[in-house]
């Protein structure tokens, strides 16, 4: 067991920041300003210890998710790091990536060890666009065989949203005939917040943001109340769920402990760079001026905390009173300390078009809507 007890509540995420550098340079991408360079650091090896004993401490499964930069370019360290904690039955692993340097051997390494891969696509045309390349044209075929998999659709102005129904639909009808009927692809947004180069990719088009949530919560719906469902449905529901997640009853401890976030939402994720050292958030890579170091693992857990809150920027966004009565604060819980005061409102305009909708379907759940049944 690891000899300083960090955490007094449940760990919900523990990020592993495995580095900066990144394969790509998406157009919208808040990091395009910053010097990601790829540095091969060494792995300290009392994280292991450390993570153990979080898992060990607590009955809720850690999830531990690799990110970076983009992580398949360290796959020798998510793999080494992977194979020293799977023996662990409270730990389950994620990551997010954008796919392109995906192989058939980091495939089955992901399915033998039941990872879940995120993978960031806005569908065909979109993403060759904007992202410049569309990896589930060049990588398709070792894409679908993965065994847990969900794409990030990006919120943005651009996404043409029937259009990238069409192309999700398509590829998940074409992966459940892989998976013989067992698996589907998952569904999530991932929204920005108007900082940085995604500025010009909002364009104050609220309305047509909203329109979006909207089309993608009616699909939702249908999904639920149609009898016999397709492959897709359970794709849509899938999406919902994703969602609700987000506000699943925790115990989000004192109020100060609700000041320690991952960098919007949420008090349980942390974030951990192959040092054994904290950070405020996982978004920005070390190399990047936002970036502030909080500690390290062997700290005591009020010393970090006490870190947190000297932050004293970071504490007054965490306290704003327009968060506390806005309709959609389980989900959004106030911009994080990324998004600087000047870009506040539009933000908040951001996050309230993507989760006002998402609130309404949940209501119309709540109201009976799930023991509706059509066929449509």
């Amino acid at each position: 067991m690891f000899k300083t007890k960090f955490f007094d509540t449940d760990i919900d995420k523990v990020y592993i920041l495995l580095g900066d550098a990144c394969n790509m340079n998406c157009k919208y991408c808040f990091h395009n300003a910053d010097n990601m360079q790829y540095l091969d650091e060494q792995i300290n090896e009392d994280i292991f210890p450390f993570i153990e004993t979080v898992a060990s401490r607590q009955s809720s499964p850690l999830n531990v998710r690799f990110f970076g930069g983009e992580p398949l370019i360290y796959f020798d360290k998510l793999k080494y790091i992977t194979e020293k904690l799977c023996h662990h039955k409270n730990i389950y692993f994620t990551t997010i990536t954008n796919g392109k340097a995906i192989t058939q051997d980091m495939v089955n390494f992901f399915n033998q060890h039941n990872f879940l891969v995120s993978v960031s696509w806005d569908g065909h045309r979109a993403s060759k666009e904007y992202r410049r390349l569309d990896v589930f044209d060049s990588n398709k075929d070792v894409l679908l065989q993965l065994n847990n998999i969900e794409v990030l659709a990006t919120f943005v102005e651009f996404l043409k949203i029937d259009e990238f129904l069409h192309d999700l639909e398509e590829l998940n009808n074409e992966y459940f005939e892989i998976h013989n009927g067992d698996s589907i692809i998952g569904f999530s947004w991932a929204p920005i917040d108007d900082v940085g180069s995604q500025k010009e990719y909002i364009n104050g088009g609220y309305k047509a943001l909203k329109a979006k949530s909207e089309k993608i919560c009616q699909r939702v719906k249908e999904a639920i109340i149609r009898k016999n469902k397709t492959p897709f449905d359970l794709t849509m529901i899938y999406a919902l769920y994703s969602d609700i997640c987000t506000i699943e009853p925790r115990d989000f401890g004192t109020s100060a402990e609700r000041t320690i976030l991952e960098g919007s939402d949420n008090p349980k994720v942390y974030s951990i760079d192959l040092n054994g050292d904290f950070y405020q958030l996982h978004r920005y890579p070390k190399s990047s001026s936002k970036t502030k170091k909080l500690g390290n693992i062997y700290m005591n857990y009020f010393h970090y905390m006490k870190n947190y809150l000297e932050l004293g920027d970071f504490t007054k966004q965490c306290t704003r009173l327009g968060c506390r009565n806005c309709d959609i604060n389980y989900f959004c819980k106030g911009p994080g300390p990324h998004v600087c005061q000047e870009s506040e409102k539009r933000c908040c305009e951001i996050r309230y078009a993507l989760y006002k909708p998402i609130t309404e379907l949940i209501t119309w759940l709540q109201n009976g809507g799930i023991d509706e049944q059509a066929d449509i």
